[in-house]
């Protein structure tokens, strides 16, 4: 770099300290995102998230550069091309700690909070003027001319970049080392099992419907059963506990973080925890601007964000472990559980034929045909499953007929007239109770199918009427009251299909509380529903203040029905207490050290023409304000 004043050497120069300072910025906050981020670690993760972010903050930072240079203009256009490069370099690293300072300082003081968008002003414009000052206090030092101190701030800024950015992408997420090795069993029959978990079942609002004789099917249940309140964690989000329930792990183990993921560019599985949402804050730097910026991309739809995955999984599940143990298993609808995953035995996604019957009217036939094939494992199944979704009354938004005929169903049936006025002004209620109800049909009649015509060892089944129906029409407690009725006689059909040789397992993931307050809906994770009952099972009523079963309890639990130990890794326990002595032989053993390392087969990329469901599903979370809440406090 020339020591005399060159209009073009000096225009580069600038150019290449704002360029230099704000990637050293972007690989800063790259790095702290991706080792504060489980979704963003990995290699396939990490150096694309790092590059995004490091682009973003070039863009930013030529924003910057712009608006400073103009501003400095005058006091500088004299300045020789390496004190033009040293002090455009000291101005850009100011800007990200005066931003992120000024942020702190704002979200002490409370005022509007620190992501409204006028304190994102003020602290963008604290970051401008003093990137200004430095850029013109430090262009007037001429000792900052030299060679030498030029190349040394640029080897330093550069080589700190660098391994800023290798110490980011080096964050590997954890698994579990090791495989579990084939387990010798007895040469007995495989007990079968029938597991139920149904969102949000509460012991408060289920003990009067039974006693009332208004759930008979629980009634019968309960009847000779271990029955305990279930305790589980915050945040209570369904994703989350319900991965719990299915590997025992917690969330910062199994890798299921969020109800949605974000599908950036060049990423191999999407991004999660990228904004705020239900009073919780993103897994990203605070006082960045990161969080801001991922919800903008999101509210624009620049961005697809989609329903979460199971392609975050990073734990075995319970059915991975017996699938490998030689137990065939039938999965349907649980959470997070698209694509399909390949198990011995029979696999319903969360993106199910259902979903793609209701997005079907969106895509071409030949798309039509693609989206079926990681809905299910083995991928025929859909088609069987098809025949078996209850046709659609109509769209209750456009059609009066439609509209008139859903609010004919039971559970509707205590609506006031004020209740109906307010539906027919915003009709996307109506049509979203339409397929929240037809969902747990079509689940109950799927599991049913896996049960009796294939014959699975093990059944797992989830419905979610009782959480999503409670969110939207609390207020109502004769539809909560009879959407209770409504999972009670699904409830029936499931039982009426089973031995007495079977042991059934119905829980919820948590309590729900109808009080408008701190703990309304879920929030400080009430307790949920555990009932067993079998042939096995020791009867016995546990309060609240005896030893309560866990979510982390429930894997363990059934993987030792079928001879299983407890690996070392899962905090939880088996619930030897609800069995009679001596019935569970791997409860009484030693830990082994793992169930074994876990990693999903697809990508985003492999299986992206198939996901008809995903955003659809998305937009009901938005609807039921799993989304909505955390974005009012930016």
């Amino acid at each position: 770099m020339s020591t005399q004043p060159n209009r073009f050497r000096s225009l580069a120069a600038r150019a290449a300290g704002w360029g230099l300072g704000s990637a050293w910025s972007g690989a800063c906050v790259g790095a702290l995102a991706v080792r504060g981020n489980l979704s963003l670690q990995g290699p396939e993760q990490a150096w694309p998230a790092l590059a995004w972010v490091v682009a973003l903050y070039l863009a930013l930072g030529a924003g910057f550069a712009a608006v400073v240079e103009l501003g400095a203009w005058r006091a500088t256009r004299a300045t020789c091309a390496r004190r033009a490069f040293v002090s455009s370099l000291c101005a850009a690293l100011a800007v990200l700690p005066v931003f992120a300072a000024t942020q702190a300082t704002i979200a002490q003081v409370n005022w509007r909070g620190a992501s409204h968008p006028t304190n994102v002003a003020l602290a963008l414009a604290a970051a401008a003027l003093t990137a200004l000052a430095l850029r013109i206090v430090v262009a007037r030092r001429e000792r900052l001319g030299s060679a030498r101190v030029a190349g040394v701030c640029a080897s330093l800024v550069a080589f700190g970049t660098l391994a800023i950015a290798l110490w980011g992408a080096s964050a590997a997420p954890a698994r579990e080392l090791g495989e579990m090795p084939k387990l010798e069993r007895a040469p007995t029959a495989l007990p079968r099992v029938l597991v139920i978990g149904i969102d949000g079942l509460d012991w408060e609002r289920l003990r009067p419907l039974v006693e009332a004789g208004r759930a008979p099917h629980f009634a019968r249940l309960i009847e000779q059963s271990y029955r305990a309140p279930l305790a589980t964690f915050e945040p209570t989000w369904s994703p989350i506990v319900w991965n719990t329930i299915s590997t025992g792990v917690p969330m910062e183990q199994h890798g299921v973080q969020d109800f949605t993921e974000l599908e950036i560019p060049g990423l191999a599985r999407g991004a999660q925890r990228l904004y705020p949402k239900l009073f919780s804050e993103a897994l990203l730097p605070e006082f960045t601007g990161l969080a801001n910026v991922a919800a903008e991309l999101a509210d624009r739809g620049w961005v697809r964000e989609v329903a979460i995955s199971g392609l975050q999984r990073r734990s075995k599940a319970f059915w991975n472990v017996l699938s490998e143990q030689g137990v065939d298993v039938g999965v349907v609808r649980w959470w997070a559980s698209w694509p399909a995953e390949d198990v011995r035995g029979w696999f319903v996604s969360d993106n199910d034929p259902l979903s793609h019957a209701l997005s079907k009217s969106k895509m071409s036939v030949k798309d039509g045909e693609i989206a079926l094939a990681h809905m299910t494992s083995p991928p025929e199944l859909a088609h069987e499953l098809i025949s078996m979704i209850e046709p659609p009354a109509g769209d209750a938004r456009v059609s009066r007929e439609a509209f008139d005929a859903i609010l004919r169903d039971p559970i509707l049936r205590d609506l006031t007239a004020e209740d109906v006025a307010q539906l027919r002004d915003d009709a996307v209620n109506v049509r979203w109770f339409d397929i929240i109800r037809r969902g747990d049909e079509f689940s109950t009649r799927a599991a049913l199918h896996l049960w009796s015509e294939k014959r699975v060892t093990l059944c797992a089944v989830y419905l979610r009427a009782i959480d999503n129906l409670s969110h939207r029409m609390w207020r109502n407690t004769g539809v909560v009251d009879h959407t209770y009725e409504f999972t009670d006689a699904r409830l029936g059909e499931l039982l009426a299909a089973v031995g007495d040789d079977t042991t059934v397992m119905v829980l919820s993931d948590h309590g729900w509380c109808y009080e408008p307050g701190p703990r309304f809906a879920h929030n400080h994770a009430p307790p949920g529903v555990l009932i067993l009952r079998g042939p096995d099972v020791a009867p016995r009523q546990v309060s609240g203040e005896d030893d309560m079963p866990t979510v982390f309890d429930i894997a363990p639990t059934l993987l030792a029905l079928y001879d299983v130990p407890k690996s070392a890794a899962v905090p939880g326990r088996v619930l030897k207490e609800a069995f009679r002595p001596g019935a569970l032989a791997a409860g009484e053993r030693s830990d082994i050290p793992t169930w074994g390392s876990y990693r999903p087969k697809w990508t985003s990329r492999a299986a992206r023409g198939d996901e008809s469901g995903r955003k659809e599903a998305a937009e009901l979370l938005r609807h039921l304000g799993y989304l909505d809440n955390g974005r009012s406090q930016r």
